[in-house]
């Protein structure tokens, strides 16, 4: 019989202190600092001693999203932008649920609705169970009490003889502290390093999460599920290949209009009202919306309704008509960038299109082989991309490509704009992008104007940055701030 969280608390409760500790010293006032990766590997390590300890056997995919989690929280600490560093988070939470889930006695159901209903019921069982730790520590030292009272009273005598030192250890230092300047600033120093004065109720917070985070995931994880045992009935698949069949018609007539007008080398001209940069932003994000849907109705005819060659044949071609939409709105972002430059939401959008298509690939393959786990391919498949995009530098792609694309042929009042738009975004990572802008001939006193605002800003920001909020991107950004101001001399 494998062991409970209950039985072995002592270890538990041990692991779940250090991993607190951990959490306020990773985490307090620290958004984007280089200890996200510290605390991640430290959770992983416990998480490990923790199985090993229930002897859980570990699983491969304890590994694959280990390091997932590893990579998304260095891309916290190599970068300014704050989009990324909040999907770094929830990227971290949600793999620690699944990590959690998946060495459960049932392991992780990779059904949609499965998978969903098996998060939601960890963090209602997390919070259901929140009083775990006391209870099992008080049920621990009561049991303890039947057995031996020496150390009973040795234990209390410890607690106490703590709980006298720890206010005697601070009027001390106090009083040595005012009773000599250099050791007083010494002690001012390195309680503002330690950071935990004058905010200490914040750090016993994040100590206290910390604590019942990590103990709760395991108690939680511990929760028996109710597994179906009746095979779910599908349906006709006649119903599918009705509605299917209705939509691919439309949709093939839709494509060949998409050939003839939009596609480079199409039979046709665009009437003389739309230019093919208002041709392309009308309908673009109807046609993502679109695709989304064709999506999920793929999906829900491959998982609702009874195998048919008729319907794997309709459904490859609807499937393949939604890779023309795909494409066809990625082709009019392009053609809209072309004329109105990059965004932040513009290459959002076009990485977006790329998953849907990875994954219209997916569905596209579980049309043909129906024990294909199409959920779990969806979840690695996003994962797996949302990390490249979270490395990719996107501000710098955009400050890069806008303020240097094209530069002869655009009016000097929309070179300003584009700058104003950078500057704005107020991120870190397009800092050397600036620096080597602000040395280019032909730069308006504007423009000027903006890039040294944009880096009194960064220096002011930054110049105090100790090593625990040490932050790549934002490092690089307080250099090339110095550097700046350097050659302005």
């Amino acid at each position: 019989m494998k062991k409970t969280v209950e039985q072995e608390y002592k270890f538990f409760l041990i692991l779940s202190i250090i991993f607190g500790i951990m959490n306020a010293f990773c985490l307090y006032q620290n958004d984007a600092g280089i200890t996200y990766p510290l605390l991640v590997i430290v959770f992983l390590a416990e998480f490990y001693l923790g199985i090993t300890k229930l002897e859980i056997p570990c699983k491969k995919s304890f590994f694959y999203y280990g390091i997932a989690a590893v990579l998304l929280s260095i891309s916290i600490c190599i970068t300014d932008d704050t989009f990324i560093h909040f999907m770094d988070k929830i990227g971290i939470l949600i793999l620690a649920a699944v990590i959690a889930i998946d060495h459960n006695p049932y392991g992780m159901d990779w059904k949609f609705i499965s998978c969903l209903k098996n998060i939601t019921t960890l963090i209602i069982e997390m919070m259901i169970e929140m009083g775990s730790p006391v209870i099992h520590l008080y049920k621990g030292i009561k049991n303890k009490e039947k057995n031996s009272n020496n150390n009973r009273n040795n234990g209390k005598q410890i607690l106490i003889g703590i709980a006298i030192g720890i206010p005697l250890v601070f009027v001390v230092l106090i009083f040595l502290g005012i009773a000599d300047q250099i050791f007083g600033d010494m002690l001012l120093k390195i309680i503002r390093n330690l950071f935990f004065f004058p905010t200490m109720m914040e750090n016993i917070l994040l100590i206290i999460l910390g604590i019942w985070f990590f103990y709760m995931l395991f108690v939680a994880s511990e929760s028996k599920r109710e597994e179906s045992s009746q095979e779910e009935t599908k349906s006709n698949p006649v119903i599918a290949i009705t509605f299917t069949s209705m939509l691919t018609i439309i949709y093939l007539l839709f494509c060949s209009i998409q050939i003839m007008y939009l596609f480079r080398g199409g039979m046709m001209e665009l009437p003389s009202k739309f230019s093919y940069a208002t041709y392309a932003r009308k309908g673009f994000f109807e046609l993502l919306f679109v695709s989304m849907i064709n999506f999920t109705i793929v999906t829900i005819c491959l998982g609702k309704f009874k195998d048919s060659k008729v319907l794997r044949i309709i459904l490859t071609i609807f499937s393949g008509c939604t890779f023309i939409l795909i494409t066809s709105s990625a082709y009019r972002m392009i053609l809209y960038i072309k004329a109105y430059h990059l965004t932040f939401l513009r290459i959002l959008v076009l990485w977006f299109l790329i998953v849907l298509a990875v994954w219209m690939a997916g569905a596209v393959w579980q049309i043909y082989k129906r024990d294909f786990p199409l959920f779990q391919y969806v979840f690695i498949t996003a994962l797996s991309l949302y990390i490249i995009y979270a490395f990719s530098g996107e501000n710098k792609i955009i400050a890069k490509y806008n303020l240097h694309q094209g530069k002869a042929n655009r009016l000097e009042q929309e070179a300003s704009l584009d700058l104003e738009y950078l500057v704005k975004l107020s991120s870190c990572d397009i800092a050397d992008v600036l620096l080597e802008y602000s040395q280019e001939e032909g730069i308006t006193k504007e423009e000027q104007d903006m890039i040294e605002v944009y880096f009194t800003r960064v220096i002011e920001n930054y110049r105090d940055m100790n090593l625990r909020e040490y932050n790549i991107s934002r490092n690089m950004a307080y250099r090339a701030g110095k550097e700046y101001f350097k050659r302005q001399k």
